[in-house]
């Protein structure tokens, strides 16, 4: 189904044509030489296949999304919402006008011969009707996008000098022991998520859970200080007492 952006993308491509009346576009043209207000929507909505199927001239067209129950009685609310219609209706078919609304208080329309195709405000130009288009979704999609995790500040954990503490880390991986059966306690991995959060600013989520992002930290972490996996074997699985230690021994200066 299409979309009031895609309408108003679409009209877009059409600024600059000439405005001349009762001129004719095939929807199989991607670049028609000239349209008049009606032809212009009627274009772009056979164009994106939209149906019910948008008839010609502008009375058609408002009588079309009236049948349907698609008409906006708020005019002004109706132009903050891209590919609505706005119409003004005259007192003859030859009269009679349509625009679409871009939904930045601005048209594109076919609007005369003088203008031509092109964006126009949408204000104060004594529109009678507006109207959604049948067939098309307005409803704007509430797409969830998860934050990124900010980069890790490497710079912050080298000013603590890892050619200093890295024999310290080789002892503790040398005597410690593995906590739990594979990653340690849910109490354990939180402190890891905690320390690396504060060191490298990773923005984990501090609950507790060996997932994905937290695996991942581990292992730009090791890989950064070339610290081998503490268990091959299971995927990302260094000692999580060991990386606890040596990010608090980092975070406390006490790495030496």
């Amino acid at each position: 189904m299409a979309t009031g952006i895609e309408i108003v993308n679409l009209a877009l491509t059409q600024a600059g044509d000439p405005y001349v009346f009762g001129a004719e576009a095939s929807a199989a043209n991607a670049n028609p030489r000239a349209f008049d207000c009606s032809e212009l929507v009627e274009w772009v909505c056979n164009r994106l296949g939209v149906r019910p199927v948008m008839p010609d001239g502008a009375r058609a067209q408002k009588n079309h999304c009236q049948m349907h129950g698609t008409l906006i009685w708020d005019i002004d609310r109706a132009i903050k919402i891209p590919g609505t219609l706005l119409f003004r209706m005259g007192s003859s078919p030859t009269t009679d006008h349509v625009a679409i609304n871009r939904g930045n208080g601005q048209t594109i329309e076919a609007r005369g011969r003088a203008y031509g195709v092109g964006s126009f405000s949408a204000y104060n130009r004594n529109w009678t009707h507006a109207a959604f288009i049948p067939g098309v979704n307005y409803r704007i999609p509430q797409v969830v996008t998860p934050p990124s995790a900010p980069p890790v500040d490497w710079a912050a954990v080298r000013r603590y000098g890892a050619a200093q503490w890295l024999p310290f880390v080789q002892a503790l991986i040398n005597n410690a022991a593995p906590l739990g059966p594979t990653h340690g306690t849910q109490g354990e991995i939180k402190i890891l998520q905690q320390v690396i959060n504060f060191i490298t600013n990773r923005g984990l989520k501090e609950d507790g859970v060996y997932g994905d992002a937290t695996a991942k930290a581990v292992v730009d972490f090791q890989s950064f200080f070339n610290i081998r996996d503490v268990f091959p074997g299971v995927a990302g699985a260094p000692t999580l007492f060991v990386m606890a230690c040596i990010l608090m021994n980092i975070r406390d200066g006490k790495a030496t």
